[in-house]
């Protein structure tokens, strides 16, 4: 990576507890876990501009080719779960989101 930029943004209090949860709980910065989720969301917009470009040329993808694309992501573990938690990581998080006031949950 290059190098790091310093930026003020505003985000929901709601959002900004639960994204510390979320940090603490993995062991990382939030400033790390906003990087990954960055990351995370240039690399699906660039997948989706992919697919629409794609479908521009070839017309929309069918059922079946929607589900082969399934099958082959699942076959190597990719998309959405969430990372497996333990017990006490859960009752730690819980715990500190019941303390800030969060709705969020699982």
């Amino acid at each position: 990576m290059g190098t790091v930029v310093k930026k003020s943004v505003s985000v929901p209090d709601v959002i900004w507890s639960a994204a510390e949860v979320a940090a603490d709980v993995r062991h990382m910065t939030v400033s790390a876990l906003v990087t990954e989720a960055l990351e995370n969301y240039l690399r699906i917009q660039d997948g989706l501009a992919g697919v629409a470009e794609w479908e521009a040329e070839h017309g929309p993808l069918t059922e079946e080719e929607l589900a082969e694309a399934d099958a082959i992501l699942d076959a190597h573990g990719v998309g959405i779960r969430r990372r497996d938690l333990t017990s006490k990581e859960i009752a730690e998080a819980d715990a500190i989101l019941d303390a800030h006031g969060v709705g969020i949950r699982r």
